[in-house]
């Protein structure tokens, strides 16, 4: 068909094709360019935003701490303990569980929001709670799911010696932005 066409019906469509190829090419490389820009601009949002709910979450984990500190340091006795564990729970709805621990590990003093509190109880002197607490000023544990709440676990050593810790399950929903 090409053959028997003139030399001019030739060029028009080589020139055609040439072209739909040069117009085909530049559509290809233009949506690349879009893409990587799209991309880039995506990625920045998205660092800024965890970046953002990183300050949330610090702060957030920091004012937990700051209160529960105030619980180890202002109770030395049992009865003490279990009033400022009661007004710890009152104040800072994120706590779903506080647990005093002996310089042991034995749990002295157990309470759970919306339950009566407990006396005396579980071993915990092989948990990870119980041991990140020895020697440092605040261990966190990592984020665990009971139901569909994340939860994180921070324990904090009393003041003297012997004294034991407070472990206290912290309920993140909180930090959700719904």
């Amino acid at each position: 068909w090409i053959r028997r066409r003139s030399f001019f019906g030739k060029f028009i469509v080589s020139f055609v094709t040439l072209i739909v190829l040069v117009v085909a090419v530049n559509g290809a490389f233009e949506a690349w360019f879009a893409y990587r820009d799209t991309t880039e601009q995506l990625v920045k949002s998205q660092a800024a935003d965890a970046k953002s709910a990183a300050g949330r979450i610090e702060q957030f984990i920091s004012e937990t701490e700051r209160q529960i500190s105030w619980a180890t340091r202002a109770s030395s006795t049992l009865d003490q303990r279990w009033n400022d564990y009661a007004l710890l729970l009152q104040q800072v709805s994120a706590i779903n569980r506080l647990i005093y621990l002996d310089s042991n590990g034995r749990e002295q003093l157990r309470f759970v929001r919306d339950q009566q509190p407990v006396v005396g109880g579980v071993d915990y002197s092989e948990d990870p709670r119980f041991k990140g607490a020895q020697g440092k000023p605040v261990w966190l544990s990592p984020i665990y799911f009971d139901g569909p709440d994340p939860f994180m676990a921070i324990a904090m050593p009393h003041s003297g010696r012997n004294a034991g810790s407070t472990v206290a399950e912290v309920n993140l929903r909180f930090l959700s932005p719904l």
